[in-house]
């Protein structure tokens, strides 16, 4: 893992290679924050004794990220957390319509929370010059913990457990440069020491190369400034507060196949950016008893999807049909372009 505190990819950002599971939070410095990071991932085989053993015992989660730290400059509210690529992806047809199933799963899991996501599945060049990469971004609102303590007080430890925070409890955060922050996000559905897409329905599971080829991972937060925050979230809007750039040799070794199977394009698409749409991601790790709840009630779900803007129809199916035929790419309003927000 390396930690990067610069223009993602750029030739002005600065790295240093990050330890996984590391005994204490590792500091570092960028424009508008100052702080200390640690990233947590189960071992695979995982031993019985490891340092984070207990904390991770009895619960299904893969991953925990944990950033701590002020923020140097007047950060505002616009603040995200996200994953992004760097490079072309090249969806191939049947990939695609793959990806339009994981995204409706995951809209599925965190539709009841009324978080925001927003999304780009292909490097892509808008009409203005600017670049919008691949990613996934949530807005702070969407972390499992935020934690704010005073300056005259001691902020919690990185490396002791952190409990969830209610979401009416985080919408009432707001951002400065005096207090210190503490935020957690982890998740049972991304293992970055196995390189997959874990925990999904039907047991499904996949390797990330099988999607982005060999490229690394970034995970990233960062700022968003200037135009609407609806819109893309192209590389001239982002204040980047820090990024870890996630490689694995599995990647490599399964990135071969899928290295041969990209599209021909190597180079980004262009199109002007397109009206956005409403998502969330709140409960990624929905008990089994909850997401069976969900997973079952066709009329909740289906009341908090909101047709797409443009389509000169209903998107929603019924819960039948929208599974028999999960081959049909406009089934699922967050795929029916290739990029927006849900």
């Amino acid at each position: 893992v390396l930690l990067g505190t610069g223009a993602l990819g750029g030739p002005k950002e600065e790295r240093t290679v990050l330890e996984v599971n590391a005994s204490e939070g590792i500091p570092f410095e960028s424009p508008g924050f100052k702080g200390k990071v640690l990233l947590l991932n189960r071992p695979d085989p995982e031993p019985a004794n490891w340092p984070y053993s207990k904390h991770f015992e009895g619960k299904a989660r893969r991953f925990e990220f944990r950033l701590q730290g002020v923020f140097t400059e007047e950060p505002g509210n616009n603040i995200f957390f996200g994953v992004e690529m760097t490079e072309v992806v090249g969806l191939s047809t049947a990939l695609r319509v793959t990806a339009n199933w994981i995204l409706s799963v995951v809209s599925l899991l965190c539709s009841a929370r009324g978080i925001t996501y927003s999304y780009n599945l292909e490097l892509e060049e808008l009409a203005s010059g600017d670049l919008v990469r691949p990613y996934l971004a949530f807005p702070v609102v969407a972390a499992d913990a935020i934690v704010v303590t005073p300056p005259e007080q001691v902020p919690p430890s990185l490396t002791q457990a952190i409990d969830p925070v209610p979401l009416e409890e985080k919408k009432r955060i707001s951002f400065n440069t005096r207090d210190t922050y503490t935020f957690a996000y982890w998740s049972k559905q991304a293992d970055f020491e196995r390189w997959e897409m874990c925990n999904m329905p039907f047991g499904w599971s996949s390797s990330f190369s099988h999607f982005i080829g060999q490229q690394s991972v970034h995970l990233t937060a960062y700022r968003l400034v200037g135009g609407s925050p609806d819109g893309p979230h192209s590389e001239a809007r982002k204040k980047r507060l820090m990024s870890l750039s996630l490689s694995n040799s599995r990647a490599r070794a399964n990135g071969k196949a899928r290295q041969a199977q990209r599209q021909e394009s190597q180079s980004p698409t262009s199109r002007s950016p397109r009206p956005a749409q409403g998502w969330s991601l709140e409960a990624a790790e929905l008990s089994p008893d909850d997401f069976q709840r969900v997973w079952l009630d066709e009329a909740e779900v289906w009341a908090m999807q909101k047709p797409t803007p443009g389509l000169d129809h209903d998107p929603r199916p019924s819960w039948t049909q929208s599974w028999s035929s999960i081959l049909t790419v406009g089934m699922c309003t967050c795929t029916h372009s290739r990029h927006g927000l849900r």
